[in-house]
């Protein structure tokens, strides 16, 4: 609020009715304020400016407008009475220095995360650095991959030394006499065939080895009942054949001889005395 420091009112100039009666004006103030106003009509009346110059004012608009105004009284030294009033807002003062830094409020908690903005376009690519960037980090392990082929079979082991003898056994009792086995096979045990033969007669011998030289269907004469068979087949070249087996035989799938040369299948039958069975193959092994 801005404090009155002036002292007391100089001599108050005259008002502009003052000076209309000065210049010629005849009349009372409320008439004069009256004769500012022009008759209701379609055309302007005059202006205070006009009617002062009709009534005797000589001089511009701007002289006439600046006449209204009253001569400034002298300055008081009797401090006046404290207005009540506030002045008007004085100009801006300077900056003042800087205050001391405060202290670091509480963190305040966080906010929402925003909304993901949308995907800017993709730069150009770069240009091709000769500098190696840094290792990445080790990937992730991988899948297990497919089970590899059957390795081929190890050699056969050193025997081990012999064992302590056990004690002996008290003797059982002697058991009734077996029964009469059936008449052997007098087939010779081993027999090798040409390379391409698909008839393998096990009748006549028990073990029979062949070379196959194209997709074949191989049958069987049939042993008697009990007799064990073995069908020992090699491979030569790089060309699998598929080898099914037909009358005489009830194996459990057909064969491929693959494509590596120099290995032998091994597969075991069985004869019931009208086919034989099959009790086991093995893997292709080195021949």
């Amino acid at each position: 609020m801005l404090v009155n420091q002036g002292g007391s009112g100089g001599t108050p100039g005259k008002s502009a009715y003052q000076i209309a009666v000065d210049n010629g004006f005849v009349g009372t103030e409320a008439e004069w304020i009256a004769s500012l106003e022009g008759d209701p009509s379609t055309v302007p009346g005059p202006s205070a400016y006009q009617i002062a110059v009709r009534d005797g004012f000589v001089g511009t608009e701007d002289a006439w407008l600046a006449s209204l105004e009253g001569d400034p009284g002298l300055p008081s030294t009797v401090p006046g009475p404290a207005s009540t009033v506030p002045g008007p807002k004085g100009d801006r003062g300077d900056r003042g220095i800087q205050g001391p830094a405060g202290q670091d409020g509480a963190r305040g908690a966080d906010g929402a995360q925003g909304i993901q903005g949308i995907p800017g376009v993709q730069g150009q690519s770069g240009a091709d650095s000769t500098v190696p960037g840094p290792q990445g980090l080790k990937g992730d392990t991988g899948n297990t991959g497919a089970p590899g082929t059957a390795g081929a079979k190890g050699d056969i082991g050193d025997q081990g030394p012999q064992g302590t003898q056990g004690i002996q056994g008290i003797q059982g009792v002697q058991g009734n006499p077996g029964a009469q086995g059936s008449p052997g096979n007098n087939a010779p045990s081993y027999g090798a065939l040409s390379n391409g033969t698909t008839a393998m007669a096990f009748a006549t011998a028990a073990t029979r080895k062949v070379t196959p030289t194209a997709t074949a269907t191989f049958t069987t004469t049939v042993p008697a009942a009990g007799t064990v068979c073995q069908l020992m087949i090699l491979t030569s070249g790089t060309t699998s054949y598929t080898i099914t087996f037909g009358t005489g035989f009830k194996p459990t799938a057909t064969l491929a001889t693959g494509t590596t040369t120099a290995r032998v299948f091994n597969i075991h039958w069985i004869s019931d005395g009208t086919n034989l069975y099959e009790a086991g193959r093995t893997a292709a092994m080195v021949a």
